[in-house]
């Protein structure tokens, strides 16, 4: 039985530690016969201390075509090169509830600019078709992007998981929870 794991972060993971937990997350998921759900972002310097870039690398060292990204906008110029053939890549435009949801879950979401509503946007796609989300959140107030994308999972009553908030017991039983198709 297939099922769906949104895995979203930071763009600036920091630790060895966390970008590897992303890249094994994430390659398990695929082994395990889960989809990844992910917005491809990175930091344009390091794309492995992206959360978003590592948990996709994972998947795709599996199976390219079990890993779906999301962009915030269409065109050239959301890293284009990170998409791996066989990846499934959604572009905008997103449904208008995906937008109104953006606007109500977002502290400041009717002052957003363009392209930050199509950001935080994305995260709605992301978490939308999934029963987990995995999250590495940055330290900023509030999460970063990340956390718009954590009040999406709680707002449409997706299972979160902070990963910064496990130990290694943790995720060990996480890694079992995946195994068994998160049953």
């Amino acid at each position: 039985m297939e099922f769906a794991v949104s895995c979203i972060g930071s763009r600036e993971m920091g630790t060895e530690e966390k970008r590897q937990n992303c890249f094994k997350l994430g390659a398990w998921i695929v082994k395990c016969g889960g989809t990844l759900h992910s917005g491809n972002a990175s930091n344009g310097q390091d794309p492995l201390d992206s959360a978003d870039f590592a948990f996709a690398a994972g998947g795709n060292s599996i199976d390219p075509t079990k890993v779906y990204l999301y962009q915030p906008w269409g065109g050239r110029g959301f890293n284009l090169h990170q998409i791996v053939e066989g990846n499934h890549v959604t572009l905008p435009p997103y449904p208008e509830w995906m937008v109104d949801l953006t606007v109500k879950l977002h502290p400041r979401g009717p002052f957003l600019k363009r392209g930050a509503l199509a950001l935080h946007t994305r995260n709605v796609a992301i978490v939308h078709p999934t029963q987990l989300c995995l999250a590495y959140p940055s330290d900023k107030v509030g999460g970063g992007g990340t956390g718009q994308g954590m009040r999406v999972a709680t707002d449409r009553g997706v299972e979160l998981i902070n990963l910064n908030h496990c130990g290694t017991d943790a995720l060990r039983a996480l890694c079992e929870r995946i195994r068994k198709g998160l049953r």
